[in-house]
């Protein structure tokens, strides 16, 4: 919900009168719902030139937490090239405190990422935001720190795999292998 752009509506009554907030999913969790009642969830219009992707890392397919999640959002401009705007980058499980890879997001507004040294630069900025904590109940730090990277190649995979900037060798990368096996199906 958060990389889509999605705000919910939450209303209380104070002093008599109905009062009404429109929130972000990150702002719900730091807020105090106390006498509080989500009336709506208000969707953003996406249109077809958008790409989103979610991607969930756990030991098991299904009832399983999850060590890394991550959300994607683009709109493309018309060459297919570029993000038109800022694209969402959205991290769970990286660290507490790391939801938005915002300098990441930041640096593709208006880069060709078909230009390789334009995706190495772009690793090298998610690499460096995307540090995880240490924290013993998790999957290891290094792992998740690398999912980060990982799954936005995924993403870019995904992307740009029919546009011709992908090898051929490399556009497997963004197949869901559940999928692909036939004990998954």
């Amino acid at each position: 919900l958060e990389a889509l752009g999605v705000h919910l509506k939450i209303v209380h009554r104070e002093n008599g009168n109905i009062k009404t907030q429109l929130l972000s999913p990150a702002q719900l969790l730091a807020t105090d719902m106390k006498r509080k009642v989500i009336q709506s969830i208000i969707f953003p219009k996406l249109s077809n030139s958008h790409a989103f992707q979610y991607y969930k890392v756990s030991p098991r397919t299904a009832f399983s937490h999850s060590h890394v999640g991550a959300a994607f959002l683009a709109k493309m401009d018309s060459t297919g090239k570029k993000f038109q705007g800022k694209p969402s980058f959205v991290f769970c499980g990286i660290d507490k405190d790391f939801l938005h890879a915002k300098e990441a997001e930041n640096f593709c507004n208006d880069k060709n990422l078909t230009d390789s040294e334009i995706i190495k630069q772009l690793f090298s900025v998610i690499d460096n935001e995307a540090r995880a904590d240490n924290n013993r109940k998790q999957a290891g730090q290094d792992f998740r720190s690398g999912l980060g990277g990982a799954l936005l190649y995924k993403f870019l995979l995904h992307i740009f795999g029919d546009s011709g900037a992908v090898s051929a060798n490399k556009k497997s990368g963004s197949k869901d292998l559940r999928q692909l096996r036939p004990v998954q199906r």
